[in-house]
């Protein structure tokens, strides 16, 4: 828990459950200016990412073949040819 005025910083761990954040003057009046921002860690998230990275480098490989092979083939159906 943090409390007074200026800028505060709270550094939580969580755990299981649901949350909730209270924002409120100490005498319960009007108005409440604040302005928040969170962030977290997430150490898994970058294997998360790379798989993401390398899975798509795999797509466009295989579209890109995919397209080539798809041209040649209709090249070949357009002139009357078989390829060679």
């Amino acid at each position: 828990m943090t409390g007074g005025p200026g800028p505060q910083q709270l550094t939580w761990a969580p755990t299981d459950g649901r949350w909730a954040v209270v924002v409120m003057n100490t005498d319960g009046g009007r108005p409440v200016v604040a302005d928040l921002s969170a962030g977290v860690t997430a150490p898994g998230l970058h294997r998360v990412w790379i798989g993401l990275f390398v899975g798509a480098g795999i797509a466009v490989v295989a579209g890109a073949a995919l397209v080539a092979f798809g041209a040649s083939s209709r090249s070949h159906l357009a002139t009357g040819r078989s390829p060679s």
